[in-house]
């Protein structure tokens, strides 16, 4: 479950929740957490997309729904008169308090916020979408480019301005923060895993959906034994670099970028290890 002490608004908590929820669920949808909260689907809607506020009586029911205690309840009870107040010095006096519940969970929530920002594939490339140009960097607009909902959107660009990558503009669109796209945690080989899972589902959902001369997939078998491998490294890393440099600077007569791609190599063995001692 998304950790409350760490969002700087209840709607973003909400979203990174629900998005959560779909992730581990394909099935999963608003109307089942809004069933899961005991709240009308119209209400949860409302309230995600900003048209509505969440009041006291529903942030007390959802943190029972949630399990929420202690200092959570707080919390998020805080966020919901925060939004609520008007007058600078009880606002200032709520934002300390929002603060000194918060104070002990930054790195730990800030740990969370990258594992997540792995295991869900669509991260990257919605900071790769700022290079499009005329894109509406909207949750609209990201939804409909890279195929997921628009709530998955909203939240993972939530997740990507609390991890510093993303700002959101007054007009309500974001924008990439700075160039630096390094995600500086030790990541859980689980996160990694999964990314590449997925990535690897999406080449194969690739095969079925894009024309051959959308897209490029080839492969090569050949013997080969295992003390080779730094100089295959190398060799791949090298590739990699000169591709990245044909690829994302425009010569005389370029078109502007469009799309947004993804270069995945694997190198790995298809026969079976042999015993220790026969190789």
């Amino acid at each position: 479950m998304a950790k409350v002490l760490s969002f700087p608004d209840y709607r973003s908590f909400l979203r990174a929740e629900l998005s959560e929820r779909l992730s581990r669920n394909g099935g999963y949808s608003l109307r089942a957490f809004a069933r899961d909260l005991e709240v009308a689907p119209s209400l949860l809607s409302s309230i995600l997309s900003s048209t509505r506020p969440l009041t006291a009586v529903t942030a007390a029911q959802i943190s029972d729904k949630l399990g929420m205690t202690g200092s959570e309840v707080e919390y998020l009870s805080t966020l919901v008169q925060f939004e609520r107040e008007k007058t600078p010095g009880l606002r200032a006096m709520l934002q300390d308090r929002l603060r000194g519940l918060s104070r002990n969970v930054d790195r730990e929530d800030m740990e969370l916020d990258t594992f997540q920002a792995i295991v869900e594939w669509y991260h990257i490339p919605i900071l790769v979408l700022v290079d499009i140009p005329g894109l509406l960097m909207n949750a609209s607009a990201i939804a409909n480019k890279l195929g997921i909902t628009p709530l998955q959107a909203e939240a993972a660009c939530d997740r990507l301005t609390r991890l510093g990558m993303l700002v959101k503009n007054p007009d309500g669109d974001w924008s990439r923060k700075s160039d630096n796209m390094h995600f500086g945690t030790e990541l859980p080989n689980k996160a990694l895993r999964h990314y590449h899972q997925r990535l690897l589902e999406k080449a194969a959902k690739a095969l079925d959906e894009q024309l051959p001369a959308d897209r490029y997939v080839g492969s090569e078998t050949i013997a080969f034994h295992v003390s080779r491998m730094p100089r295959v490294r190398a060799t791949i890393e090298k590739f990699r670099q000169e591709l990245m440099q044909s690829a994302t600077r425009p010569v005389a007569g370029d078109a502007p970028s469009n799309e947004v791609y993804q270069m995945g190599i694997a190198f790995f063995r298809v026969s079976k290890a042999l015993e220790r001692g026969h190789a």
